[in-house]
């Protein structure tokens, strides 16, 4: 069985390649997964999210070449 991973802001911005602003704005409208708070003082969101967000951006690019 799979073990849940979860990132951090630093590994998911690096992921991502956009800045802190920007990965807030996506999740504010509702465009990226929300974080939940694993301590008081750290943020975090599930890879498997993250990379299913990406890949969906990905085809939906592929879809509109």
């Amino acid at each position: 069985m799979a073990q849940t991973r979860f990132l951090r802001r630093p590994a998911v911005l690096q992921k991502l390649g956009i800045s802190r602003t920007h990965l807030y704005e996506l999740e504010r409208a509702g465009d990226f997964p929300a974080h939940f708070m694993l301590s008081p003082r750290c943020a975090v969101w599930e890879e498997a999210a993250v990379d299913g967000w990406m890949e969906e951006r990905a085809s939906r690019k592929r879809r509109q070449s």
